[in-house]
């Protein structure tokens, strides 16, 4: 019969995915043209990439656009686990190199794998992207390299970054599972720094530009300087936190490859990246083929789908057959067991068993069982998310790789509807039903243009802590306290007055530089911190008109009626604006403030900016004035603006 492990108590498993050019005396190659042959050993037990060949131990080469892409089978979270993952990336680069013999292999990227429950991979992943981005990136990616992918993928996290090789490869994927395990198990503060995170293409993640601290982490390394922090600051604090970690489960030499990367010892891949080394590559298991049809007796197994997660066979005897679904984890022990002959009588009698029903979700598949058939227009291809919005779709979603072969164009970003992942939450009890989310997520709004949307007090039921999505709740925008001034903020909130506590700055900003910077500008505004109702990714357009009002050699610099305070270089907005608690009496306040930089196109006030760049942060500093209904849950927003 099939045994299962509870995931809880399985071993933890980790992969390598590498990419290659396929170069010829003309130029790059589309490796397609192999795929498409049916030219590269293995066989094709892939249903969401029809181009993947499995080679019999496990390994996979498959083509990823025009590349050749090349992945290890998983391997256990265990002492000397990079030794056999460099050894199955060794195998593997020869049998690509035999395939496409008479062609060079320039490597492309790296992809980093380690096992994550589903329930948590995507609350993991937007943890790792804002909490050990910098130390990944500088331990992966190289001089030119453009910035790291953070995606949940199904039950792993997958990290996506230059090619790499030898030492700083080994030292990559060690920090890289230390720094993913911690991320699941502790839900403290960060780093104190966070980067701007971008809604990653073709599939559902975050991409971390090279640029998003705000410096050029690449071209200056360990001396960048990060908000009041250099890089190599962040990269001591990142292993020192996973360290330990490391420490139960890799071997000294392990953890000391990371040591001598993050101290300097060994240079990181953007000071000197390191060359092809020619490791050990040894031969894969003969008793491990998992490919190859099997017979016992009267008996047949025949594979059908092998993926990260889950393997399924057909089992026959005659004209009867059943479909064998089972976690990958499972896969040796069971073909052993058939093989020997041990899982015979098993198998006679869930042929002769005929209440099974048809495998009809990849639900089914993940659970394991045994089905009779595979319902008509089902299809094995294992679920994704949906790039655009996270959710799992089902078979044949978005995000599968043929789809992505089919398409021509490249997608665009779109707003990812993740909800923030935050430490406080509040459990409502589920008879009150969506029209009271609703009602507490209006609790506190702010028009932006032409969208409405909560922004900081919202009531959550227990979806977050998961990493499950929701849809954003549409809400009416609260009105504000009567007696404030009818001038609007950035935001499009009142502006601050008496009645709200917070006074207008006064500036002192020269004329010659209020000119300059005064003007109509086209703004794009991208949510890079948020929550449910305003998630991460979220964008749109407005245009913002900065005005200076002059009296002598002092202005007053002011937008859309906030007046700002003008030092080093940086206008500063703030306010704040009173609204009603959703049940009872009590008004509840929103703090906002704004750091606009303007763009000179010579020096300083010599000419009109060409443009800005602002971080506007709202929060709200009082919610228990509305009680046990609201949670402060602050967003934050870039704007960039461009001179009409």
């Amino acid at each position: 019969m099939i045994t299962t492990t509870r995931r809880r108590d399985r071993v933890r498993r980790t992969g390598i995915e590498q990419e290659f050019a396929v170069l010829g005396t003309a130029g790059q190659v589309d490796f397609q043209r192999w795929t498409g042959a049916g030219r590269v050993p293995g066989c094709r037990l892939d249903a969401g990439d029809p181009g993947a060949h499995r080679l019999s131990w496990g390994g996979v080469i498959t083509a990823d656009d025009r590349e050749a892409e090349i992945a290890t089978p998983p391997e256990p979270l265990r002492p000397g686990f990079t030794t056999e993952l460099i050894a199955s990336l060794a195998r593997l680069r020869m049998e690509l190199a035999d395939t496409v013999a008479g062609y060079r292999l320039d490597g492309v990227s790296t992809h980093l794998n380690v096992e994550v429950p589903d329930r948590a991979v995507a609350a993991v992943a937007h943890r790792f992207a804002l909490r050990h981005a910098a130390a990944m990136m500088l331990l992966l990616d190289r001089r030119d390299s453009p910035g790291l992918l953070v995606r949940p993928r199904r039950s792993r996290l997958e990290l996506g970054g230059e090619y790499a090789a030898g030492q700083q490869l080994t030292g990559a994927m060690v920090f890289a599972a230390a720094a993913a395990v911690e991320c699941q198990r502790h839900l403290g503060p960060g780093l104190g720094v966070q980067p701007v995170l971008e809604p990653a293409r073709e599939r559902f993640g975050w991409y971390v530009d090279r640029g998003a601290f705000g410096t050029d982490l690449y071209r200056h390394g360990r001396a960048a300087r990060i908000g009041p922090h250099r890089a190599q600051d962040l990269l001591d604090r990142s292993w020192e936190r996973v360290r330990r970690l490391a420490e139960d489960w890799a071997t000294d030499a392990e953890v000391a490859t990371v040591d001598d990367l993050v101290t300097g010892r060994h240079p990181l891949p953007c000071e000197e990246p390191d060359a092809e080394q020619a490791p050990a590559v040894g031969r894969p298991d003969p008793d491990v083929d998992m490919i190859t049809e099997r017979h016992w007796a009267e008996l047949t197994l025949r594979p059908m789908l092998i993926s990260w997660d889950y393997a399924v066979w057909r089992l026959s005897a005659g004209g009867d057959s059943r479909v064998v679904a089972l976690p990958s984890t499972a896969l040796t022990e069971f073909l052993a067991d058939f093989s020997s002959g041990r899982s015979a009588e098993w198998c006679r009698r869930v042929l002769c068993n005929s209440t099974f029903k048809p495998l009809a979700s990849a639900r089914e598949i993940r659970s394991g069982g045994v089905f009779d058939g595979i319902r008509p227009g089902f299809s094995l291809n294992p679920t994704e998310r949906d790039p655009l919005t996270g959710r799992l779709g089902g078979p044949g979603s978005p995000s599968s790789r043929q789809q992505k072969h089919d398409s021509a164009e490249e997608p665009r970003p779109r707003p990812q509807l993740l909800p923030k992942m935050r430490r406080f939450r509040l459990r409502i009890p589920q008879s009150r039903g969506r029209a009271f989310i609703a009602g507490i997520a209006g609790a506190i709004t702010l028009t932006v243009g032409a969208a409405t949307a909560a922004v900081i007090i919202q009531g959550a039921q227990s979806r977050e802590v998961s990493g499950a999505t929701t849809t954003p709740t549409t809400a009416p925008t609260a009105t504000p306290d009567p007696s404030s001034a009818s001038s609007t903020s950035p935001s499009g909130s009142p502006k601050p007055s008496a009645s709200t506590g917070v006074p207008a700055a006064t500036p002192q900003i020269p004329r010659k530089k209020a000119d300059a910077i005064s003007g109509t500008f086209a703004v794009r505004i991208k949510v890079v911190d948020g929550n449910a109702n305003v998630p991460v990714g979220t964008a749109f357009r407005r245009n913002v008109t900065l005005t200076s009002e002059c009296s002598g050699e002092s202005c007053t610099l002011s937008l859309a009626g906030s007046r700002a305070t003008f030092g080093g270089g940086v206008l500063r907005f703030s306010g704040s604006v009173m609204q009603g608690c959703v049940k009872g009496g009590g008004k509840s306040r929103v703090d906002w403030s704004m750091k606009l930089r303007p763009k000179w196109a010579g020096a300083p006030g010599s000419r009109p900016i060409t443009g800005f760049r602002a971080t506007e942060r709202l929060t709200a500093p009082n919610p228990k004035v509305c009680g046990a209904e609201t949670v402060n849950d602050p967003i934050e927003e870039i704007w960039i603006g461009v001179r009409k």
